[in-house]
């Protein structure tokens, strides 16, 4: 698959509508059009046009093309035309593309673009062209949400059902702005699968937002948290995932792991398809936590273990010992030491 899809590249690309470019009906006036390369009898042009009217292959075909072939090809044909526009709008690295088919967002491009502006802009959707915006955002697999996507949580309508990969990465979190993003996302991601969320830095805001998102999302199959987000109330949401096989988590050089509040036990039966963990912890908490049921993490291969860097060699001994006479699944262990930085004001 090529690379996430720039909101300047997509700009131009956007879409197979456009009157200057007609869509025809036939794929074999398209390979007739556009590739010519296969031979002037009808015979040929009819096999041509039938290999390449198999959606199958024209997915593969276009998972090697560039959003400028991407584009025309969809303007080639009906039958090109879907394959084409999911493969240009499957990856996106913003929500920008999307909301550039509703409103001019050009001068949102200049990071010095001030909040009153950007606070302006979102009210300005409100009135958007919004089946538009719908006809692309079904094919959106994979997003990645920062700082200036938050300004359109309450006016962009993000119905991106079709969403399989969301990461979320803000470099100046704060509890409303937490809580505003999951509330927008809630039931509006029902087939996601992958999911992860980073902040540079410790901050005092609301799991309830995240636990409410959470507990409509069993289809997940991977997550990955910051530390301080690896916590009871969140780990209970998950236990019962019939398809979460990974907990991993965000690097964070701030935090350092306690065992106040983090793990406790858990009720049997939990992650039954867990495959690899991350915790933050100390190794006495993470042995009572893993071992506390046999029916728990039955399936778990992989462990990766983030420790505070003042943890003795002989406790880090003992653990593994635990591990290797009680984790009998376990394959792979990684400990590591937590080193204490400052964190930013």
């Amino acid at each position: 698959m090529p690379g996430r899809r720039s909101s300047k590249a997509l700009k131009d690309f956007q879409t197979a509508e456009s009157e200057d470019a007609p869509v025809t009906t036939s794929s074999a006036t398209g390979i007739k059009a556009l590739i010519g390369v296969f031979g002037d009898t009808n015979a040929d042009l009819f096999i041509s046009a039938r290999a390449l009217s198999i959606p199958e292959l024209l997915s593969i075909v276009f998972s090697f093309s560039a959003e400028p072939e991407l584009a025309i090809s969809a303007r080639v044909c009906k039958t090109w035309s879907d394959p084409a526009l999911d493969e240009l709008w499957v990856d996106l690295d913003t929500v920008f593309p999307l909301l550039e088919l509703v409103l001019d967002l050009e001068p949102l491009r200049d990071e010095e673009t001030d909040r009153a502006f950007l606070e302006e802009v979102s009210r300005a959707l409100t009135g958007a062209n919004w089946p538009r915006f719908h006809f692309y955002a079904q094919r959106v697999r994979s997003l990645r949400l920062g700082d200036l996507d938050y300004y359109y949580k309450d006016h962009a309508p993000l119905e991106l059902r079709e969403l399989i990969h969301l990461d979320i990465k803000l470099s100046q979190p704060s509890e409303a702005r937490i809580t505003e993003i999951f509330c927008a996302l809630r039931n509006r991601t029902p087939k996601l699968k992958t999911f992860r969320l980073e902040i540079p830095y410790r901050n005092t805001f609301s799991e309830a937002a995240l636990v409410s998102w959470l507990e409509k999302m069993e289809t997940l199959e991977e997550i990955e948290l910051p530390p301080y987000y690896l916590m009871p109330r969140i780990l209970t949401v998950m236990k019962t995932f019939p398809r979460l096989r990974i907990i991993d988590q965000t690097p964070n050089p701030w935090y350092i792991p306690k065992d106040a509040g983090i793990l406790e036990p858990l009720p049997e039966n939990s992650f039954p398809s867990l495959v690899q963990l991350t915790l933050p912890a100390t190794p006495a908490a993470t042995q009572r936590f893993l071992f506390n049921s046999s029916t728990n993490f039955t399936s778990l291969t992989s462990l990766k273990l983030h420790t505070p860097d003042d943890i003795e060699t002989n406790q880090l001994l003992s653990f593994t010992q635990q591990i290797a006479s009680r984790g009998h699944s376990l394959t792979h262990q990684n400990i590591g030491k937590a080193l204490s930085m400052q964190a930013p004001q």
